[in-house]
């Protein structure tokens, strides 16, 4: 402990933190030179990653004096390109030893804070690719072969410049989700979270189910804004997971609920993880364009969410929340908090329906949000919470770091498949693999997607699979924001499913129950939203485009398709006839969500078959509110 007070890391922590919370903001209104403004960022970013590691109390001599020695790599190799950045062309082109050797240095830096924040899984993929940059000329043409590179043009092409770990990943880190990442934060320190859950049990507690479906509620307004389902689970789940085990949700049930909803809203309008942004980038259409399309796959996945925990708490014959848990009106708006996040929230979509650049409407949503709280707070007679204030503002990048570590590796991914052209290459090989069967394409590149945003924040998701597997749909001649919705909903459905799934992770570690049992649930709840895409790209009434009558029809068909599937798909069964009228209600869901014309008749029919008995069930066991549980 003495070491700690000579050295000192926590203090380093706490100013690298605020340092870093402050440069954010400010680099908004007066942006610096790329190659000033992204070093500095994703390297104070890795120094919080091996800060929090040395103040921990239980840190040997040893693993200390390494974290202390990672900390001075970081400082002297994004440094000497912060130093030198007007220098960079020429450094490039004429690359001095200390430049081939602190790139390198930074390399490492960034595997090792990506193994300690995100695991070995995304650690090694990173170095996979580094050893393909250097090795791949070895490797047969089929096999991703390339014509080989120097050293000196990968490290220029990794370090040197925007293209690889200061690249587009970082940028984007740096303008769009760190930013409403704080935004999140501020909110939280004014007390939205707890406005949030109580406005949710206000809303959905008196119904059976009611704390999951406050878990679908509260994550979906959180979600949209976090930018990382794993970041959502942890924040919302801390509190709505015990309360579901408290009304007698299984342990790998209730986490697997809110790994469902936490996803679910980084799919969610007005901000989708500040994927909304990116997407109208990479298309050249508007924000509301995307928002627009987005809207409805994002609202029916959360009513088959709801509908599942309904249908889950029926089937277990659960109690809603007791009255007396549930708050009124009046509570739920209480104290300001509400209004504080109303007006913030408004704020920030009025201002980026206005057309404004999404990194000012989070500013200005920040200015809101705190302005807002003192007002409340002077009109109350209360005293400001100044030391809490700058605790929150030096502690928030920490809990931000991991991610942004993590976008630095995936930038180096990056830059390896557009300098190789490995990114066109695997294109091709899915467009080759499916010949003319569009279906049999759809379905692999939805596999390729899951598998290779296992592990990634959802911005870096999307920019990954846009590069990847976007040119492959494009090709298709599938409508372009189809096809980039098609490949944003498969790279975050690698966040419910098993073997990494780390939302349902975070969900299981929460509930402390096993993670497989919890990402199977998870998987279930979320099932809709490995069929909405294939909807959408085929329909695009689906995406709110074509004649009203032809949205109306989708949403309908959409509505009843997404009920069916969790009712038939949620919950224990009790015998062979159930599971035979659940089958006939699965066969249900996909004959009306298949946008195969004349499939509606049947596809009714086939519901109203199947629902029959459970309707009569529902109707001989319905629970009251304020009864117990049966």
């Amino acid at each position: 402990m003495a070491r700690l007070s000579i050295l000192g890391p926590e203090m380093v922590f706490r100013a690298a933190g605020l340092f870093l919370t402050a440069f954010a903001l400010w680099n908004v209104v007066n942006p610096l030179d790329p190659l000033i403004e992204r070093p500095l960022f994703v390297g104070l970013l890795i120094l919080i990653v091996y800060l929090q590691s040395m103040m921990k109390p239980e840190r040997s001599p040893l693993l200390w004096s390494l974290d202390l020695v990672l900390v001075l790599a970081t400082a002297v190799s994004y440094g000497y390109i912060i130093w030198n950045a007007d220098l960079m062309e020429d450094l490039s082109l004429f690359m001095p030893t200390e430049a081939l050797v602190l790139g390198i240095v930074a390399i490492v830096v960034i595997l090792e804070a990506t193994r300690r924040s995100m695991g070995w899984a995304l650690t090694l993929l990173v170095a996979v690719f580094i050893v393909y940059i250097y090795f791949g000329q070895h490797l047969p043409g089929w096999l991703g072969g390339h014509t080989g590179f120097g050293a000196e043009r990968i490290m220029g092409n990794l370090y040197l410049s925007t293209s690889g770990m200061f690249g587009i990943i970082a940028y984007v880190m740096l303008k769009y989700v760190f930013l409403f990442y704080l935004f999140g934060k501020f909110l939280e320190w004014t007390g939205a979270l707890e406005f949030i859950m109580n406005l949710a049990l206000a809303l959905v507690g008196r119904y059976r189910g009611g704390p999951a479906m406050v878990a679908v509620v509260s994550s979906g307004l959180v979600g949209s804004i976090s930018g990382s389902a794993v970041a959502n689970v942890m924040v919302t789940g801390t509190v709505t997971i015990p309360l579901m085990k408290r009304v007698g949700f299984q342990p790998h049930v209730a986490g697997g609920i809110e790994a469902a909803a936490s996803s679910g809203g980084q799919f969610m309008p007005p901000v989708m993880g500040a994927t909304a942004f990116l997407i109208a980038q990479f298309l050249g259409i508007s924000y509301l364009e995307v928002c627009k399309a987005a809207l409805i796959p994002a609202v029916l996945y959360f009513i088959a969410v709801l509908v599942g925990v309904y249908t889950y708490a029926v089937r277990t014959k659960m109690s809603p929340v007791p009255a007396e848990d549930i708050p009124s009106w009046r509570k739920v708006f209480s104290g300001g908090s509400g209004f504080t996040f109303l007006i913030s929230f408004s704020m920030l979509v009025a201002l980026l329906l206005l057309r404004y650049s999404a990194a000012f409407a989070v500013l200005y949503a920040i200015a809101a949000t705190v302005a807002c709280y003192v007002v409340i707070v002077l009109f109350q007679r209360k005293p400001l919470r100044i030391r809490s204030f700058v605790n929150m503002v030096s502690t928030a990048p920490a809990g931000f770091a991991g991610m942004g570590s993590a976008a630095a590796g995936v930038g180096i991914i990056v830059a390896v498949l557009l300098l190789t052209g490995l990114a066109g290459r695997f294109a091709t090989l899915i467009l080759d693999f499916g010949g003319a069967n569009v279906v049999l394409i759809l379905i692999l590149t939805m596999i390729a997607a899951v598998g290779m945003g296992a592990g990634m924040p959802t911005t870096v998701i999307y920019i990954l699979l846009a590069l990847v597997l976007g040119p492959a749909l494009e090709k298709l001649g599938i409508l372009p924001i189809a096809a980039h919705l098609f490949i944003f909903y498969g790279g975050l459905m690698s966040m419910v499913t098993p073997p990494v799934a780390l939302a349902a992770y975070a969900g299981a570690t929460i509930a402390e129950t096993d993670f497989w049992r919890t990402g199977v649930q998870a998987c279930i709840f979320s099932l809709s939203a490995y069929f909405l895409p294939f909807i959408f790209v085929f329909d695009h009434g689906m995406l709110m485009m074509g004649p009203i009558e032809g949205i109306l029809f989708a949403i309908f068909n959409g509505l009843l398709g997404v009920s069916l599937l969790s009712i038939a798909l949620v919950g224990p069964a009790k015998d062979k006839a159930e599971y035979a009228e659940r089958a006939v209600l699965f066969a249900a869901a996909v004959t009306l969500l298949l946008p195969i014309p004349g499939s509606t008749p049947l596809g009714l029919l086939l519901g109203v078959v199947g629902l029959v008995r459970p309707v009569r069930r529902w109707l001989a066991a319905r629970v009251k509110p304020g009864e117990a549980q049966a």
